[in-house]
């Protein structure tokens, strides 16, 4: 399977989760990417944000339960192995939107409770009890035959807050966990209880797994890797909080880490530097009843909906920050991906320079990751690099030293082009044609200090030696830098990483 599982759990209710995950999955989609949203909450919030109560009622009723048709909920695919006359009858779920489709919730999840927990105990039996592992795996296997079906690239699912059995099948289907916070004690304590949660259902599951029989396929790795949490700020600016939630703000960092990773921080961390805060988010709540009434998200209103004066401008804003978060997810899961396997990194780090001589680093530079060579895909934005962290003199660039300069790659078969800069005052680069450039001195790249180099200096101060050698690397990151303060604006797309390799498609060129 290609695609990645990622859950936003947190077992404190009112945190904004399902409204996260419906935003970003529209993201998502908005960036060109297939999305599939799992609405594994037998609430199922998620599924009325998505549909009209019309849609709902012929959803759920109960002639359409008996019906002899595929079933359309998740409560329906789940049935043959619920009552024992066979397994999940995966279906293709709901289409509701360009490269975004719903696998909807059912009130009635909630009955598979009491095979759950008795699935559970049971799977320790090992393969002499090859029905609990199929129950155990029910969700997982489904959400990843619905996401196959549609071969989508991500999946975003949404769970009850609570730490109930559904929610611990739910977890094991997930690759990736990102948890949504508000600035209050309650969340502070919810994050006290899912740490530990997390860690005993992986350990359990991975336990489970070892003993697992040979003739059922399918089962989840239930990585269930942190991610990162996300904090939604209630009122006014998502940079200047009121007093009342800076006094929980600002403990989050150190009970994240101490309770979810199980590191404890030498000293607190300002969650405006925490690397864990994948974003804080405003609530946005004037907007929100419009936006429920459109069935839109909030970046896509439109003043048809009644969106007028500085509401432009706050939707414009909303569009930056969820796709800037949705760029950043998207990095971590990558980067998770990665190290989890090994092998060339399908995505890098926010871009990096790394100074590395043949016989080791030079005194007084600073460690930096850099960036291997390799593949490249996503839409053009130029060529950028940035240094490393810590202070003191630019370095400069020996004979031996070894530059990978990060890129937003041209096109999803493009291969990267290796460059080598030649001795003398009028250094070139030789290179293949870029598509969609200018032209310049090198054919595709416009004219710089240095010929076929961007109009801006590569690193402001360096100097370049010759014998330098200058890879581009695959780094899908797109115009907004993970690592920097956001820009003023942000254009119509955004390059998305891509979290799996791309699967062939009929049709499609590789």
């Amino acid at each position: 399977m290609s695609a990645a599982v990622v859950a936003f759990f947190n077992n404190k209710g009112g945190v904004g989760k399902t409204s996260l995950v419906y935003h970003l999955a529209n993201m998502y989609a908005d960036l060109g990417r297939r999305v599939l949203a799992a609405d594994l909450d037998p609430q199922a919030n998620l599924t009325a944000s998505f549909l009209d109560e019309d849609t709902l009622e012929r959803l759920w009723h109960p002639e359409a339960r008996r019906s002899a048709a595929p079933a359309r909920t998740i409560h329906g695919m789940l049935r043959p192995l619920i009552e024992g006359t066979g397994d999940i009858a995966p279906a293709p779920g709901q289409l509701v939107g360009d490269n975004l489709v719903l696998l909807p919730g059912d009130l009635e999840l909630s009955g598979f409770e009491d095979e759950l927990s008795q699935a559970w105990p049971r799977c320790l039996e090992g393969p002499g009890n090859p029905r609990a592992f199929r129950v155990m795996s029910a969700l997982g296997r489904l959400v990843r035959a619905v996401a196959d079906l549609h071969d989508v690239e991500i999946v975003v699912i949404d769970v009850g807050p609570n730490l109930g059995v559904i929610n611990r099948a739910a977890l094991v289907a997930s690759d990736h966990v990102v948890v949504p916070l508000a600035p209050d004690l309650f969340s502070m304590q919810g994050l006290r209880n899912l740490g530990p949660a997390l860690r005993a259902w992986r350990d359990g599951w991975a336990d489970r797994l070892a003993r697992a029989p040979r003739d059922v396929t399918g089962l989840p790795g239930g990585g269930m890797r942190p991610l990162g949490y996300v904090m939604l700020t209630p009122h006014g600016r998502s940079d200047r909080p009121s007093r009342a939630h800076s006094r929980w703000i600002s403990r989050m960092p150190t009970v994240y880490a101490l309770e979810v990773l199980g590191v404890a921080p030498r000293v607190p961390v300002d969650i405006a530097v925490d690397q864990h805060c994948l974003a804080q988010v405003q609530h946005y709540r004037s907007l929100m009843p419009l936006a429920q009434l459109a069935r839109r998200p909030v970046f896509a209103l439109r003043p048809s909906d009644g969106i007028v004066g500085s509401h432009l401008q706050t939707t414009q804003r909303a569009y930056r920050d969820f796709s800037t978060l949705a760029v950043r997810i998207a990095r971590r899961m990558a980067e998770a991906e990665a190290e989890r396997r090994p092998g060339p990194r399908e995505l890098e780090p926010a871009p990096r320079v790394d100074h590395r001589p043949a016989g080791g680093r030079p005194p007084g530079t600073s460690p930096t990751a850099g960036p291997a060579a390799g593949p490249m895909a996503g839409p053009a934005a130029g060529l950028t690099v940035g240094l490393g962290a810590g202070g003191g003199p630019r370095p400069a660039l020996g004979p031996d030293t070894e530059v990978a300069l990060s890129r937003v790659p041209l096109a999803r078969s493009e291969t990267a082009p290796r460059a080598t800069l030649a001795a003398g005052p009028a250094a070139s680069v030789s290179t293949s044609p870029v598509a969609g450039r200018p032209g310049g001195p090198v054919a595709g790249l416009p004219a710089g200090p240095v010929a076929g180099a961007p109009s801006a200096p590569v690193i402001a101060g360096a100097s370049v030696a010759p014998g330098a050698s200058v890879a581009t690397s695959p780094d899908s990151v797109g115009p907004v830098s993970m690592a920097a303060p956001l820009p003023p604006g942000l254009p119509p797309t955004v390059a998305m990483p891509r979290v799996r390799p791309d699967r062939p498609r009929p049709g499609r060129a590789g």
